[in-house]
């Protein structure tokens, strides 16, 4: 298990960079293809980007092995396979 703590502070970035995509996104619409220098000073800062989401497992918060189909760790869906509780899904 991850600490409640990074979980928590994981999810509360998440939320802020998701309530900034729709700024950026009107942004980059009203400037002009050539308006490059406008478009990087009118668009937030570099730390509120889309691509800084951070993964975790639903379950447990492991932040790494992370299985987007899934939404869990590597380790979680491999019991999970194991035991039967995917369906559809083999140890192969």
């Amino acid at each position: 298990m991850a600490k409640l703590s990074k979980v928590v502070k994981t999810n509360r970035w998440n939320s802020k960079i998701l309530a900034s995509k729709d700024d950026r996104s009107e942004k980059r619409k009203k400037l002009n293809a050539g308006d490059v220098v406008k478009l990087f000073y009118l668009t937030k800062t570099r730390s509120k980007s889309i691509t800084r989401l951070k993964n975790r497992c639903k379950i447990t918060g492991r932040p790494r092995g992370y299985i987007g189909d899934f939404g869990m760790s590597r380790c979680l869906v491999r019991n999970l396979a194991w035991f039967g509780f995917l369906p559809g899904v083999k140890k192969v």
